[in-house]
C-alpha cells in the first residue's frame, strides 16, 4: 500500500491530491491535522471520504446550540436586551435631582413611553380647571407639571413630555 507521499510523487491522481490538499486547508487546521495524522496508511479514497465525514460532523458540532451557546458572538441589534428607566422631574423644581424620583424599570421603550404619558396625562387632568384654555393649561403644565423621561441605552427609544403635555393639552381643553 502506497502512502500519500508516494502518491503525490509518482504524480498518479495528482490532481486529485492536490484538491484533497487544498480541501484540507480550507477546511480547517483541524480538520487536516485529522485527516492526515490519523489516517495516514489509508489508501487515499477511504481518506478522502473520512475526511468529509469528519468535516461533517465538525460543521454539525459547530453549528449546535451548544456551540452557539458556548462561544456566543456579540449580539446583533435584535437580540440586544435593554432596560428602560423612567424618572420623573417636577417642572417646579427644574433640575433639582432632589426633586426627582425613579418612576420604574421597563422592559419595552413602548411601555416606558405609556407609563411616561399617563404621568403627563394624570398631570395635566390634576391641573385643568373648567374654562381653562389649552395654552394656560400648557404654561401651568411646564411650570408646575410632572416631568417623565426615559433613561437607556437605546438611542431609538425618545419622549418629550412636554410635546405631549402640548398635544393633550389641546385635547383636553376642548
Amino acid at each position: 500500500m502506497s502512502t500519500y507521499k508516494e502518491e503525490f510523487r509518482k504524480g498518479e491522481k495528482s490532481a486529485k491530491i492536490r484538491s484533497h490538499k487544498q480541501a484540507m486547508i480550507t477546511g480547517g487546521l483541524m480538520g487536516g491535522v485529522i485527516g492526515v495524522s490519523i489516517f495516514n496508511d489509508f489508501p487515499f479514497i477511504i481518506k478522502s471520504i473520512l475526511f468529509v465525514v469528519l468535516m461533517l460532523i465538525l460543521g454539525a458540532v459547530m453549528s449546535s446550540d451548544w456551540m452557539k451557546k458556548k462561544f456566543k458572538s456579540k449580539p446583533d441589534a435584535d437580540q440586544m436586551r435593554h432596560s428602560y428607566t423612567v424618572k420623573v422631574d417636577d417642572n417646579f423644581h427644574y433640575m433639582d435631582e432632589e426633586e426627582r424620583y425613579e418612576e420604574g424599570v421597563y422592559d419595552t421603550c413602548s411601555r416606558a413611553i405609556q407609563h411616561c404619558k399617563k404621568i403627563v396625562d394624570e398631570s395635566l387632568i390634576s391641573n385643568y380647571k373648567k374654562g381653562m384654555t389649552a395654552e394656560k393649561l400648557y404654561n401651568h403644565y411646564i411650570a408646575f407639571g410632572e416631568d417623565p423621561f426615559i433613561i437607556s441605552d437605546d438611542k431609538n427609544c425618545q419622549f418629550s413630555a412636554w410635546d405631549y403635555a402640548k398635544e393633550q393639552s389641546i385635547e383636553i381643553a376642548k
